[in-house]
């Protein structure tokens, strides 16, 4: 009798069921099990190396020391270098102070009593107030106003500094007058 069967190990749906099942297992050991530990390559050091490594390590603190005494020393002759900047700057504008003072009385006397006083400060850049009667300043047109704010302005500039700022105050309320605009010229407030 002859049956249309085949045999167990010939059927297809066997041995796919088979690999399925393999492959399943086969993924879910590796998932589960840790990775096998790689062992730590053994190094043999002779005493040549290590007293050759002990000179290079030797030599190499010797550069990074060399290094750190060559960026100290720069910030030193920095820090010196800076130092002496500030101190000749410093000297400048003393001298520049001092001839102003000299300036400032010739300034005074040549104005027929409209300027009482003019101050001088100095941060980054200079700033002079100027004080002026206030009775003859009331008095004047706004013409006059301007040109003698023009005139003691450009006056005060050439003995300090072209871009120092220049205001006219009252003397009697410190009040300011007039102050110079951004691009030249002056604002009159009163």
């Amino acid at each position: 009798m002859k049956t249309d069967k085949k045999p167990w190990y010939k059927r297809w749906t066997i041995w796919t069921a088979a690999f399925l099942i393999f492959t399943a297992f086969s993924a879910t050991m590796g998932a589960l099990l840790p990775p096998p530990e790689e062992a730590a390559p053994v190094v043999y050091v002779e005493k040549a190396d290590s007293t050759e490594a002990t000179a290079k390590a030797a030599e190499k603190e010797a550069k990074k020391a060399k290094k750190a005494e060559a960026e100290a020393a720069k910030e030193k002759a920095d820090a010196e270098a800076e130092k002496l900047r500030k101190e000749t700057e410093q000297a400048a504008v003393d001298k520049t102070l001092a001839e102003f003072e000299t300036f400032k009385q010739l300034l005074i006397e040549n104005s027929d009593g409209i300027i009482t006083d003019v101050t001088v400060e100095y941060g980054s850049y200079y700033k002079a107030n100027v004080f002026v009667d206030e009775t003859t300043w009331a008095v004047s047109s706004e013409s006059e106003k301007e040109s003698f704010a023009t005139t003691v302005s450009t006056a005060i500039k050439t003995v300090l500094d072209d871009t120092a700022l220049v205001d006219i105050r009252s003397a009697t309320n410190n009040d300011i007058v007039a102050e110079e605009k951004v691009f030249g010229g002056y604002d009159i407030k009163r």
